[in-house]
């Protein structure tokens, strides 16, 4: 027998975390390569090579087909939009993974989504470099309101 009490997963929310941060995202977006490993990772990109170990070969070819579409005039730029789209997507999968651990933490739906949505807000502002493919590449770190130990 399966238990078909569970209420569905805050789809809409998620889609909203994602909208709000790749907003945020976007307005903070590098124009061109930035530090670290940006240019390295875009130039892999536009000619299909392999960056530095391990090579991340399936970002690579993703990164060449979305640098393929003409959303912005530089090809760096649309490189940095895609790691802004790819953040904000983790940040949306993020939310419903956040919501999932909290809830049998706390039980009504709202307190969760007070909990996991303060926290979004609060991690773009918390950085100061602008948007670059180093925020795709890099580990991001858990936030506390998602570790209830």
């Amino acid at each position: 027998m399966t238990d078909n009490t569970r209420p569905r997963p805050p789809y809409l929310w998620a889609l909203a975390t994602f909208a709000v941060i790749f907003v945020l995202y976007l307005l903070t977006l590098s124009p061109t390569v930035a530090f670290w490993d940006a240019p390295e990772y875009i130039t892999a990109a536009k000619v299909l090579g392999i960056p530095h170990p391990p090579g991340n070969p399936l970002f690579t070819l993703m990164a060449h087909v979305w640098g393929m579409l003409p959303l912005a005039e530089d090809y760096a730029k649309r490189i940095n939009i895609f790691a802004a789209f790819c953040s904000a997507a983790g940040a949306g999968l993020w939310f419903l993974v956040a919501e999932r651990w909290l809830h049998n933490i706390l039980i009504a739906r709202s307190q969760r989504i007070i909990a996991i949505q303060g926290d979004e807000k609060v991690k773009p502002t918390m950085r100061p470099q602008r948007v670059s493919l180093r925020r795709q590449v890099a580990v991001q770190s858990v936030p506390s309101a998602h570790c209830p130990w």
